[in-house]
């Protein structure tokens, strides 16, 4: 599809959703950039009124964006294509005037903005060098799928947002931008700064989703603990899905300063250096959950959280290197007004490499610990557990949960942030009907008695009669191949059956999971998918027959009387590919499923 339809449609969309639909409605213009009259984005935007749209083709602008005091759309070609190079002498978007959300800049890379004067201290200092939010007529644009890179400020190189509304940041990846001191102000706040400065501070909501932050570096010398990546100040915060990695700064990730109404969810706090703790979190009202933090280093512990809420979240890798203050004595600080639930807590260390005796502590008072899993504190708390909580692959930062680890279906099912919600990576919760501890929600099949099948069960026979390469493919039900390998798939004779019994193995494109478990009729049970044909016309392409000893023009399974049945070597595969395999079994006149096995080709 060509950009200009991709437009098109953006333009549609845009128009549905944010303007409403009338067949009465004004018509409203369309400018393309670059045109003869419309040369520059700045020269389209000086033309254009309410509700308009301007396209940007392909290029680098070297412009300093000025938005008007109305809403309009500036639609790109996307990042790293439509460029707004800001050439170090202003920021690249300057928001000045009222506009709300329905004002949105789409698919840009915003480059090498400087921020403008802004007085943090005696005198102004450049800040906000890529967005520059700071009007008391409270601006709230929506910025979307755009890069913000290289810019330069004393503060808040990326983005500056004082007193603005709820604007919407969606789809942002912020990396590289740099701070420096300029004047008698030393640089405390390297990416973004949120300040309200107008009461009530609640109003200013910022949010953003699914935005990545990383790659920001900022040491100071002499060394000292002055510098934050994100500030909230006065005001409130929402981020989720966002990932904040590899960032290196002498103070804190992020800060809040008389904040208040603050959700941090679904989120991934990774491999930071940090200089105190990662989260400073002492807000009125703090809700973290669904997160991931590995990885961290530095500070004089994780987060702070006052007497904030932490669900669901999983901390682990973390390690203190703080070189001011004694070595790291905490993952968690908080009062007695806090709360952590669901929580998974493990292998983190102290400046020493030791692993931490006390991962929670209390500043005023312990913080209620309810159902969660936290090393080297014996159970605390109400459901509380310390085992070792049997991640996929902690090596590869892998933390998902194996079959049968005892963090999985422990924790408590309060709120509505579980009956409604989804883990770190956007997944259901409450997949068994309680929910697991940690940020990660057991998915795989492997998890489901479907998984396991049904074959035999009543007479003591084994349960793993499918195999591909002699296994079952263990406690994941995964078998997995290289490109290029052969495999051999072969099916146990159920031990209560005197004679080879008729059979149905099903294939599946790719890797079943609970969605995928259907009832079967005819008394078979639960499978982890429907046979071929049961299922509505428009999902056959994805299930298939793999062979069967009724019809006689499927492949056929080469019987060695009476077990196993052996397919031979089939087919290699040259490419990536995932599949999903079960059988049903003729059993004393009913059939009955097999166990399932996931077949990975990479």
């Amino acid at each position: 599809m060509d950009d200009l339809t991709m437009n098109k449609i953006r333009i549609f969309v845009v128009c549905l959703g944010c303007c409403g639909f009338s067949l009465l409605a004004k018509a409203q213009n369309t400018f393309n950039v670059p045109s003869v009259t419309t040369p520059t984005i700045q020269s389209a935007i000086a033309l254009s009124a309410s509700g308009d749209t301007i396209l940007v083709a392909a290029g680098t602008y070297q412009e300093n964006l000025i938005w008007p005091n109305h809403d309009i759309v500036i639609l790109g070609a996307g990042i790293g294509q439509s460029i707004v190079d800001g050439g170090l002498v202003a920021p690249c978007v300057t928001y000045p005037g009222p506009c709300t959300n329905a004002s949105i800049l789409d698919g840009f890379t915003l480059k090498k903005g400087m921020g403008a004067p802004t007085n943090y201290g005696f005198t102004p200092v450049p800040a906000g060098g890529g967005l520059y939010l700071n009007s008391f007529a409270i601006p709230a644009p929506t910025v979307r799928n755009c890069e913000i890179t290289q810019c330069v400020a004393n503060q808040a190189a990326a983005m500056l947002l004082w007193r603005v509304g709820s604007a919407q940041f969606e789809n942002l990846h912020i990396h590289g931008n740099t701070v420096s001191a300029m004047g008698l102000s030393a640089p405390n706040i390297i990416a973004i700064d949120v300040f309200a400065q107008i009461q009530p501070f609640p109003a200013v909501i910022p949010s953003f989703r699914n935005c990545v932050i990383e790659g920001h570096s900022y040491v100071p010398s002499p060394p000292s603990l002055l510098g934050r990546l994100i500030h909230v100040n006065n005001a409130s915060i929402r981020l989720k899905g966002c990932e904040i990695k590899n960032n290196t700064v002498p103070g804190r990730i992020i800060e809040l300063s008389q904040a208040d109404q603050v959700i941090i969810a679904q989120s991934r706090f990774i491999g930071n250096t940090v200089g105190s703790p990662l989260l400073n979190g002492n807000a009125n009202s703090l809700t973290l959950r669904d997160c991931l933090f590995s990885g961290n280093s530095g500070g004089i512990g994780g987060i702070t959280i006052g007497q904030g809420t932490v669900l669901n979240c999983t901390f682990v890798g973390n390690q203190g290197l703080n070189v001011l203050f004694a070595p790291a004595p905490f993952v968690i600080a908080g009062n007695s007004n806090a709360s952590v639930t669901n929580c998974l807590i493990w292998d983190n260390y102290d400046s020493n490499g030791a692993v931490l005796a006390t991962p929670i502590l209390g500043s005023s008072g312990t913080p209620a610990i309810t159902n969660s899993n936290i090393q080297n504190m014996g159970g605390v708390g109400v459901g509380g557990i310390d085992a070792d909580p049997l991640f996929v692959d902690p090596a590869n930062s892998d933390y998902r949960l194996q079959p049968g680890s005892p963090s999985q279906n422990s924790g408590a099912n309060s709120g509505n942030f579980v009956l409604s919600g989804t883990d770190v990576r956007g997944l259901p919760r409450l997949r068994q009907g309680v929910v697991d501890m940690g940020c990660y929600e057991s998915q795989s099949m492997a998890h489901h008695p479907a998984a396991k099948g049904r074959i035999g069960e009543l007479v003591g026979g084994p349960y793993d009669i499918l195999a591909i390469n002699g296994t079952a493919g263990g406690p994941l039900r995964k078998v997995v191949v290289p490109l290029g390998s052969s495999s051999t798939m072969s099916m146990l004779q159920p031990s209560n059956l005197p004679l080879p019994a008729k059979f149905v193995i099903f294939g599946f494109l790719g890797e079943a999971n609970f969605d995928s478990v259907v009832s079967v009729p005819l008394g078979i049970g639960n499978m982890m998918f429907a046979p071929s044909p049961l299922v509505p016309p428009f999902f056959q392409s994805i299930f298939f027959i793999y062979t069967d000893n009724y019809n006689t023009a499927s492949p056929q399974l080469v019987s060695s009387n009476p077990t196993p049945w052996t397919s031979g070597f089939g087919p290699t595969i040259p490419f990536p590919i995932t599949l999903t395999f079960q059988g049903v079994i003729e059993e004393l006149g009913t059939f009955r499923p097999t166990n399932a096995i996931i077949f990975e080709v990479k």
